[in-house]
């Protein structure tokens, strides 16, 4: 997601997101890949539900990180 830390700012482009949501959004992209449907599903809509509230630009993070684990051979059981 977007940088964070404690001299972070919106000024300097960055925007503070709490770990709790990065670590929240890192566990729902995993779930992504899970054998079972309702697991993808719900992860998806998990993803979608929390990104509509972030920042725009925090929110092209997370558009990366979907299509990377969309892209990886490893991952591509679930597809």
């Amino acid at each position: 997601l977007c940088d964070h830390g404690a001299d972070s700012s919106v000024e300097n482009g960055l925007f503070p997101i709490p770990d709790q949501v990065e670590d929240a959004m890192d566990q729902l992209l995993r779930s992504l890949t899970d054998p079972s449907t309702i697991v993808r599903w719900s992860a998806a809509k998990g993803i979608g539900r929390l990104t509509e509230r972030l920042p725009a630009i925090c929110a092209d993070d997370v558009l990366d990180a979907l299509l990377q684990t969309c892209s990886d051979p490893e991952r591509d059981r679930a597809w």
